[in-house]
């Protein structure tokens, strides 16, 4: 993948107000490149609002525009402090990055090395020994690291020969933390007796992408043949070599944004749900994500805490967007005519959506009778865990639809009539 940069408008630069970051934006400030910066203030040390305070000044000096966005970064359950900032952190990037525009991070060829080699430490395949790219898509657009050809020696050479003035953060003295213990401790004894280490490591991590590459090509491929909309079937997945199982589905959560799963994890789904009776409904849980299965399909799906949504009742003025409770997302309509929800039959109605409580029915057009929610879930192979999270669309105390499902059939549009066609956008 190559970026043309001819098309970018606007470059991004991840400005933390330290060396790297600092030499990064001085190198593409001085090309008279159209740069913005943004920093991004994690809250979590003392002087955090003093360092903001200073890439705004150093901004001004250069005539750089700013971006400052204060996050989040506090740690859930079984993630690590540095995981939990660098979600924090490019939750913030994706929010401003848009297309025409690109994201350029400082990170260097020691960077480089060290992340190969906590790879390795922990138990990394190809493709987190394969550590940066260069070049890559993120979210409508792409991220750069120009200064990854590039040591900390030479980045601090070229910060004294341009008298620039950084910020020095504690936390990367503290060796608690495995990258800093690698710089400091590691490191030296390796360029010591290898002083070629880390253009050596960095070389490994671009065989290493290749390698990843020509595995997710595969993956793709298999992907194709096992999907069933956005799930796996297992039938088709047990046809595949054990190997190949395991590639497809970190393939399948990666097309999915979803964090990839341990290899004890990656086996428990191998051994527990391909494995299981379909009426079974094991679960693989890791941090944000369930895995999932029902008859012959393997579900993803965010995690998130139990959510009682049965006295849930939202009012709904049908021409505006509404946002759905518990992560849901949130229901926006379109007026078509001959299809969709009957305006006519809607108009001048109170409008709720509301959710399962047990023993509601409908008759959706095209069916025979009416039937009960329960039943009616079960034909659409709805899985269970799905079920009471699904909006239903009320007209005053008569249900109208199941969102995205089906219509009952007195609320079905005819061909001469407009209607309400309901999508459900996830967050």
């Amino acid at each position: 993948m190559t970026i043309n940069l001819s098309t970018i408008k606007t470059w991004y630069v991840a400005y933390s107000g330290g060396l790297d970051s600092t030499v990064l934006l001085h190198r593409l400030w001085q090309q008279n490149l159209p740069i913005h910066a943004i920093h991004i203030n994690h809250q979590l040390q003392s002087q955090a609002n003093t360092w903001a305070k200073h890439c705004e000044q150093q901004c001004q000096q250069w005539n750089i525009p700013i971006i400052i966005k204060t996050v989040n970064a506090q740690k859930n359950n079984g993630e690590s402090p540095e995981a939990a900032a660098r979600s924090a952190r490019y939750a913030a990037f994706n929010e401003i990055i848009q297309e025409n525009t690109l994201l350029c991070l400082a990170h260097h060829q020691d960077d480089q090395a060290e992340t190969l080699l906590l790879q390795l430490l922990r138990g990394a395949g190809v493709a987190g020994l394969a550590a940066m790219p260069e070049q890559t898509p993120f979210g409508a657009s792409y991220l750069l690291r120009p200064l990854l050809k590039m040591t900390r020696q030479e980045l601090q050479q070229y910060a004294t020969e341009h008298q620039l003035k950084w910020i020095n953060d504690p936390s990367n003295e503290d060796d608690k933390f495995d990258r800093n213990y690698l710089r400091k401790h590691i490191m030296p004894l390796l360029k010591h007796r290898w002083p070629a280490a880390t253009q050596t490591l960095s070389r490994s991590a671009e065989h290493c992408a290749e390698a990843a590459q020509l595995i997710q090509t595969l993956a793709e491929q298999d992907y194709l043949q096992v999907k069933k909309n956005n799930e796996l079937s297992i039938n088709q997945l047990s046809l595949l070599s054990p190997e190949r199982q395991r590639q497809v589905i970190r393939y399948w959560l990666t097309q999915q944004q979803l964090p990839l799963p341990s290899t004890t994890q990656l086996q428990q789904i191998q051994e527990e749900l391909l494995t299981s009776k379909e009426d079974a409904q094991p679960l693989v849980h890791w941090p944000r994500v369930n895995i999932q299965r029902y008859k012959d399909q393997l579900f993803a799906n965010k995690s998130q805490a139990e959510i009682d949504l049965t006295n849930e009742q939202l009012p709904w003025d049908l021409k505006q967007p509404l946002k759905l409770p518990a992560n849901l997302g949130n229901l926006s309509t379109q007026l078509t005519q001959g299809k969709g929800i009957s305006a006519q039959r809607l108009a001048k109605k109170t409008i709720t959506i509301q959710f399962r409580k047990g023993g509601e029915r409908c008759h959706p057009s095209g069916r025979a009778h009416s039937q009960t929610l329960k039943n009616l879930f079960q034909e659409y192979n709805i899985p269970a865990w799905q079920r009471d999270q699904i909006p239903l669309l009320y007209c005053n105390n008569e249900i109208a639809a199941a969102v995205g499902h089906w219509i009952c059939i007195d609320y079905q549009a005819k061909p001469e009539e407009m209607g309400w066609i309901i999508t459900q956008h996830s967050e």
